[in-house]
C-alpha cells in the first residue's frame, strides 16, 4: 500500500493484486476460475464485483458497437446523476453512504475530475495516433489449440472501462477509484504505444504532458482531501 492510503483504499488495492491472477483465465476462457478469483477479491472489497464485466467483454466477438455502448451507457448514467447510484446501492444493499453529499461535491471534486478525463482523453489520443488499437485482437497460442485472448486486447478493453469511469466521475467522484479495477491492465498500454511513435523529441514530450497531466491529478486530490495523507488507524510515532 502507499502511505497516503487508507485502510479502506488499502484493502482495494489488495482486491486489485488479487484480480491480477484472473488474467489468465480470462485469456484461457476458463469462467469458473476466474469468478473464484473475482470472488476471493470480492471478500476483501465489495465494490471489486464490477471486475465481472471484464470476462463477456474480453471474450465477445469485437465490434467497434461495443465501445460505443459503454461511452453511451456512461453518459446515461452520469446524466441520471445520484438518481441511479441510489437505486443501485439500495437494490444491492452496499455502499449507501456512497449516495451522501461529498461524492457528488461538483464543486469540490469538478478539477480533479476534470484533469483525470484530460488524462483518459490524451491517452485516447495517444492511441488513435500511433494506431495502437490496431494490435491483433486475439494470440493463437498452440498449447490450447484455441484462439485465446491476448493481453493487448485485454488491456484495450479494460481501456474503455476505465473512460467509461472517467465519464461516470463528473457524477460521483468514487467512480474514479473504482476504475482503478481496469486501469491497472492499462499501465503497459502508454510506453507501448509512445514507442511506437518514430520521432525521438515527440516521445519525450507525450511521455512529459502525460506525467504533468497525471501527479496534477494526485497533487488536488491531496488539496481538496488532506486527509488521505495519513494511514489510518496507524500514526507516525513521532
Amino acid at each position: 500500500g502507499e502511505l497516503y492510503s487508507t485502510m479502506n483504499v488499502m484493502r482495494m488495492e489488495l482486491a486489485i493484486a488479487i484480480l491480477l491472477f484472473s488474467i489468465p483465465f480470462i485469456q484461457r476462457r476458463q469462467w469458473i476460475r476466474f469468478l473464484i478469483i473475482v470472488f476471493i477479491a470480492f471478500l476483501f472489497h465489495k465494490s471489486s464485483i464490477v471486475f465481472c464485466i471484464m470476462y463477456p467483454l474480453a471474450t465477445i466477438k469485437y465490434h467497434k458497437f461495443i465501445t460505443v455502448a459503454i461511452i453511451i451507457s456512461a453518459i446515461v448514467i452520469a446524466s441520471l446523476g445520484v438518481t441511479f447510484f441510489q437505486f443501485l446501492t439500495s437494490t444491492l444493499e452496499m455502499y449507501e453512504n456512497y449516495t451522501e453529499g461529498q461524492y457528488f461535491d461538483e464543486d469540490r471534486s469538478l478539477v480533479a475530475v476534470s484533469i483525470g478525463f484530460v488524462e483518459k482523453s490524451l491517452m485516447l489520443m495517444m492511441f488513435y495516433w500511433t494506431k495502437y488499437f490496431e494490435v491483433p485482437q486475439y494470440l493463437n497460442i498452440v498449447k490450447n489449440g484455441k484462439n485465446n485472448i491476448s493481453f493487448a486486447y485485454l488491456s484495450n478493453m479494460a481501456y474503455w472501462m476505465v473512460f467509461a469511469f472517467a465519464i461516470l466521475s463528473f457524477t460521483n467522484n468514487i467512480m474514479s477509484r473504482v476504475s482503478g479495477y481496469f486501469s491497472v491492465l492499462t499501465i503497459a498500454m502508454i510506453p507501448y504505444a509512445i514507442r511506437l511513435l518514430k520521432n525521438k523529441d515527440l516521445r519525450i514530450a507525450l511521455f512529459v504532458v502525460l506525467s504533468i497531466v497525471m501527479a496534477s491529478e494526485r497533487i488536488v486530490i491531496w488539496v481538496l482531501r488532506p486527509g488521505w495523507n495519513s494511514v489510518v488507524p496507524y500514526e507516525w510515532g513521532f
